[in-house]
């Protein structure tokens, strides 16, 4: 599993240039664990919404380490994305290009759903 805490700051950066090629709306970082980071978004304050997004850092035996990306405003409890890290079958060697690779896919699905 990947703790996210130790990639805090790298995933505070990953955020920040989300909020920098945002031009209307800033995102934000919210709260980081272990095993989960917050993620806000300003139009969905806008909106209302009380909810933003969750990356959520998982160990799978068979496939290794996952990053999943959700919409916490789905009610269907489905994810936008998921990144396996290293091992057999891997989406990307590094920690650290699952974590960019997975809060762009945060924000590639906000501005297509909302």
């Amino acid at each position: 599993m990947i703790d996210l805490n130790v990639y805090a700051e790298l995933l505070k950066s990953c955020v920040v240039s989300e909020s920098v090629k945002d031009a209307n709306w800033n995102w934000i970082t919210k709260n980081i664990t272990q095993t989960t980071a917050h993620i806000g978004w300003g139009y969905l304050d806008y909106l209302g919404v009380k909810n933003g997004f969750t990356i959520v850092s998982s160990e799978d035996e068979t496939i290794g380490d996952v990053l999943t990306a959700k919409d916490l405003n789905d009610d269907n409890d489905n994810f936008i994305d998921f990144i396996v890290v290293g091992g057999k079958f891997k989406d990307t060697e590094s920690s650290d290009k699952g974590i960019k690779r997975i809060v762009q896919a945060i924000a590639c699905y906000a501005h297509s759903r909302y």
